[in-house]
């Protein structure tokens, strides 16, 4: 197998089992647990993770990457790479190389740097690792805190954020999501409560003509997006998803859902399971030239402080696509078990002096 390059000493293959894939999937960001990786990689890496670098299975062929954060004395670390295509049909290999101790890490905007790995439909990713963690898709920015929500242990390998119903993440500068046709979000939530309605996902105020959406759980409407159409108060939209009675407390859950402008049509899932969703609309409907994106995106609170979310929320993305069901699946199953998603492999050193891995014969002298 062909080696990535010379001044790397080391990889460890990383192998996505297919029967966790419903259908092929293309540029899918994968999530990958570094600390399931061997103990050597924690030992050979640079401290900062600059010398990390993924390839396809031919092991040249680079793919983009996000490092997250990397903790080389604790074996910790959160990365996402774009894999090119995954198959359902039969396991699909990558590499991540390391052991270079003159790399330097490539720039978020480098051609296989973080924002080239949320380029399908991604217009929003926040990992929360801090409360003022930046858009990974380099829309939005970083963040700032409002009223001190804070770093706890996350559902992924990093942090997630916690609210406490009076405090809140914003972006002042993300002006996307108005000339959308779908918006999509998943994410992972640990509720206190769900009393009252509890908004997580805002840009939008109290005022009707400053509507973009909304999203909240509701302890007896549902779990509910609004979406204004032309900002006035009848003529707004509202989607009611059916389904929060089923949304637990004090554990966490994914959430997927997206909206298709065109149709109508709703999609949610919580847990990778699809729930049935009734839609109430007030008014016209949703054209999408007239959606307000004059608003700040907040995350925890609707943009006016009320209806404050009480819990923890991790790994936030939104997207102008709609994913398929295999996508949704995998994202679940990759997000909540990666170690049974992917197999990693031991630890290789390059033995064909930066050309590849070489058998050599043994010789006998007679």
């Amino acid at each position: 197998m062909a080696w990535y390059n010379g001044s790397w000493t080391y990889r460890v293959q990383v192998t996505i089992d297919h029967t966790k894939v419903d259908s092929d999937l293309t540029d899918f960001p994968v999530y990958v647990d570094l600390s399931d990786l061997p103990a050597g990689f924690f030992t050979n890496v640079l401290s900062s993770g600059a010398d990390i670098r993924v390839t396809r299975s031919d092991g040249t062929t680079e793919c983009p990457f996000e490092l997250v954060f990397i903790t080389t004395g604790s074996s910790i670390g959160e990365l996402h790479f774009k894999a090119n295509f995954i198959s359902s049909t039969s396991d699909t290999s990558f590499y991540i190389y390391y052991g270079n101790g003159s790399a330097s890490a490539y720039s978020s905007t480098d051609t296989y740097g973080r924002n080239n790995v949320w380029t399908n439909g991604f217009v929003y990713v926040n990992h929360m690792q801090s409360n003022t963690a930046a858009d990974s898709t380099g829309n939005g920015g970083a963040a700032t805190a409002s009223g001190s929500p804070s770093a706890v242990a996350g559902k992924l390998a990093g942090n997630s954020i916690e609210f406490g119903g009076t405090n809140h993440m914003e972006h002042t500068s993300f002006s996307e999501l108005g000339g959308m046709s779908i918006f999509g979000f998943s994410c992972w939530m640990n509720a206190d409560s769900v009393s009252g309605g509890r908004q997580f996902l805002s840009k939008a105020s109290s005022s009707n003509t400053n509507r973009c959406f909304w999203v909240q759980i509701h302890p007896t409407l549902g779990f509910i997006a609004l979406l204004s159409s032309d900002g006035t108060s009848s003529n707004r939209g509202y989607y009611s998803e059916n389904g929060a009675t089923s949304l637990p407390t004090g554990s966490w859950t994914h959430i997927y859902s997206h909206i298709d402008f065109s149709t109508d049509a709703v999609v949610l899932h919580f847990d990778d399971v699809s729930q049935s969703t009734t839609n109430v609309e007030n008014g016209t409907g949703f054209p999408s030239s007239t959606r307000s994106t004059s608003e700040s995106f907040w995350i925890g609170e609707r943009n006016d402080s009320k209806l404050g979310f009480d819990g923890e929320l991790d790994e936030i993305r939104l997207f102008d696509a709609a994913r398929s069901t295999g996508w949704i699946s995998a994202e679940y199953d990759n997000q909540d078990s990666p170690s049974t998603f992917y197999t990693i492999g031991s630890q290789e050193t390059d033995s064909g002096g930066g050309g590849g891995s070489s058998f050599l014969p043994s010789v006998i002298f007679m």
